[in-house]
């Protein structure tokens, strides 16, 4: 199956050094085109993914992400999304994320 697509990626880091990167803003954009008429899914009101019909629309996808590196184990972020997340397509309408990342790094 052939799916032309574009976007584009910005990752930013200010005050960064050649040790430390404090903050790091990433934002990821992607537009997929079909050649071919393809399934989509939406949520019922069960919150489950069932098939919302077929379409030849471009499907748009972004994320947005920023994050704190506290220290070299914890990383805490904040990220938003919009669109149709592959590869069901399923639409995410305005998507809060918030968490930690723990960054492990085992030598032998």
């Amino acid at each position: 199956m052939i799916r032309p697509l574009f976007g584009g990626e910005l990752y930013f880091s200010p005050y960064r050094t050649e040790d430390k990167t404090p903050v790091v803003f990433e934002i990821t954009y992607i537009r997929r085109f079909f050649l071919k008429p393809e399934v989509f899914y939406v949520l019922n009101a069960d919150k489950k993914q069932v098939p919302g019909g077929v379409s030849k629309r471009p499907r748009d996808y972004a994320n947005a992400k920023l994050t704190f590196n506290y220290n070299s184990i914890f990383s805490p972020f904040i990220e938003y999304s919009y669109g149709r997340e592959p590869t069901k397509y399923v639409l995410v309408n305005s998507r809060y994320r918030a968490g930690i990342e723990l960054n492990f790094d085992w030598t032998q």
